[in-house]
């Protein structure tokens, strides 16, 4: 099994699906509609049950018709009026909301102004095939490294003088990084903006506080490409990686430009007691993510906030002020409120930081998020199709899960397999009911049978945000393989 991490707000799947011009529908259920992005990422980024797990006719049909099928339980279930009343799946769903808003945000102030230079793609492509040979080390001081550098930089052996001079470290470290490497954006500008020599000392790059790295270039080896299929395809890379990278430098002005002049002032004596409170919960060992996710019997899909979710422990000092920003007051009851919508992320960059620093951090991101998410608010985002259409999904994932869940609970099922459950006590439910609302049912056969599919288990995340999760779990509801029921789609629907 094959598991990735997105980081940050900028996965290109989604991406993609904000850039779209057109948006292309599969199925349509009553008023409901399944996109061929939401086919696509369903069974692209979770991980697809053993009964439809190919690209055959029959493995696209199962999948299809367990989409409807989740649309459908979605709409018949007595379940929905219990889910509305309840506070934490409120707060779920407006936090997807918001999340979805601002990365439509993102994508509108990143993005959307993305203009590259000719010249700088070129430049990159001369770089891109490079792998290089480094040795580094890292100083937590950034003032000792600086003092460091220019006491030795123009020294020939300027490396191990530096090191040399630090008594905490006992070895320095060998890697290969290549264009494709997963480092971060301060290394890789480092390592492919220009070209670089044998022996050349690189930095100190401050990458965050406790992290200031000096490299060496023991050398390199160039992947050169030859045919026009492989020149075109490096090409591609180089220039994707270049317009997210601008993107995200193109953004972060304009996160400055809203957050200038904006003062987080914490109250000293409060923000020791709500550390203490809250310690418990981000400091003790969760589970793995693979782990959570390989767990059938909670569907693999519905995020829960239990652990954001503090209950009586800050009822003694709800009313005490928290913090200010831009001269208001928020209390630990206002801050709580915030939370229960937007977890707590901690930087996975803080991690070697004392936990009461970590936490200052991840307060100072929720406050950016609230004032971005109030320009989401404002432009109307909220109202706009592709966060509407977001949050559907996760609002008809959860539902159809619940449903399911309720009438499993009423039926013995301890100790049965997957299929004996679909077979005996779903597929019973599932089928009759895709007969019973055919008339309500559109398919687009022609776009249908256009899809294909790959075999590689996808457990998709974004780290560094709220909910990680990127789409609900595959639905597994069904593994009916025919399309007898419904109508085909009005080719005029095929398109908006």
């Amino acid at each position: 099994m094959l598991i990735l991490f997105f980081y940050g707000n900028n996965f290109c799947a989604n991406k993609d699906s904000l850039n779209a011009k057109t948006k292309i529908v599969i199925a349509k259920v009553a008023d409901k509609e399944i996109t061929l992005d939401d086919f696509i990422s369903r069974s692209e980024y979770t991980i697809r049950p053993r009964y439809c797990k190919g690209n055959t006719g029959i493995d696209k049909k199962i999948i299809l018709n367990s989409l409807i099928a989740e649309k459908l339980l979605a709409i018949q279930s007595d379940i929905q009026g219990k889910l509305v009343q309840n506070p934490t799946f409120n707060d779920l769903m407006i936090g997807r909301k918001e999340q979805k808003m601002r990365m439509l945000l993102s994508y509108y102030e990143g993005d959307a102004k993305v203009k590259l230079d000719t010249n700088k793609i070129k430049k990159a492509f001369s770089l891109a095939g490079r792998s290089y040979k480094i040795e580094f080390f890292n100083i937590r001081d950034a003032e000792l490294s600086q003092k460091l550098y220019k006491k030795y930089s123009r020294s020939g052996s300027a490396f191990q003088k530096i090191f040399g001079n630090l008594s905490d470290k006992d070895s320095i470290y060998i890697k290969e990084i290549g264009w494709a490497s997963k480092e971060t954006k301060k290394i890789h500008q480092a390592l492919f903006s220009a070209k670089l020599k044998k022996n050349q000392m690189v930095g100190p790059i401050n990458i965050d506080d406790s992290t200031n790295i000096f490299i060496k270039i023991d050398g390199w080896d160039d992947k050169v490409v030859i045919t026009e299929k492989d020149v075109a395809e490096r090409w591609n890379d180089v220039e994707e990686k270049l317009a997210l990278d601008k993107a995200d430098s193109i953004y972060d002005k304009f996160v400055l430009g809203v957050m200038s002049n904006k003062k987080l002032s914490f109250n000293p004596d409060v923000f020791k007691k709500v550390a203490k409170l809250l310690a418990p919960f981000y400091l003790n060992p969760k589970k793995e993510a693979e782990s959570e996710f390989l767990n059938l019997e909670y569907n693999r899909g519905i995020e829960t906030s239990d652990n954001h979710k503090l209950g009586d422990s800050f009822d003694e000092i709800k009313n005490e002020a928290l913090f200010t920003v831009d001269g208001k007051i928020w209390t630990v009851s206002d801050f709580e409120k915030m939370v229960n919508t937007h977890p707590l992320v901690l930087r996975k960059s803080d991690f070697k930081n004392k936990f009461a620093k970590r936490l200052r951090n991840a307060i100072a991101d929720l406050v950016r998020d609230k004032y971005l998410t109030d320009i989401a608010y404002k432009r109307g985002y909220n109202n706009n199709e592709i966060v509407k259409h977001y949050e559907q999904t996760w609002s008809d994932a959860s539902i159809a899960f619940f449903q399911k869940l309720e009438y499993l609970q009423q039926v013995d099922v301890k100790e049965k397999k997957e299929m004996e459950i679909i077979e005996n006590y779903l597929n019973p439910i599932i089928e009759p009911m895709l007969k019973k609302y055919s008339d309500q049912i559109e398919i687009n056969v022609e776009e249908f049978n256009k899809i294909n599919l790959t075999r590689i288990d996808m457990f998709t995340t974004q780290e560094q945000v709220p909910y990680p999760v990127y789409v609900p779990a595959f639905p597994q509801l069904t593994d009916y393989n025919k399309l007898d029921y419904g109508k085909k789609m009005d080719a005029s629907a095929v398109q908006k």
